[in-house]
């Protein structure tokens, strides 16, 4: 088995196990491909892109609604800083 063959599967059991970061990271191999990606290194790529950055919408979503609630105010540098580090 390539180097690719193995990475691309282990972006399929990441995919499986929804390790979608982890999947990014797995699928970095087909930055060196040279000739046109499948369909099929397409579709996991766009799987991978779609539900991390489907991850990072809903994190910021409930920071943006914590921060607006006025009593977490005392907390809201700490709540910053989580923020900065989530998304």
């Amino acid at each position: 088995m390539s180097h690719f063959e193995e990475q691309f599967y282990l972006a399929r059991v990441a995919e499986h196990c929804e390790r979608y970061e982890d999947m990014i990271d797995f699928l970095k191999v087909l930055q060196d491909k040279t000739e046109d990606l499948t369909v099929d290194e397409r579709n996991l790529l766009s799987v991978a892109y779609k539900n991390a950055i489907s991850e990072r919408r809903t994190a910021w979503r409930a920071f943006t609604q914590i921060a607006q609630n006025k009593k977490y105010d005392k907390y809201s540098k700490s709540i910053e800083g989580y923020k900065e580090r989530v998304v």
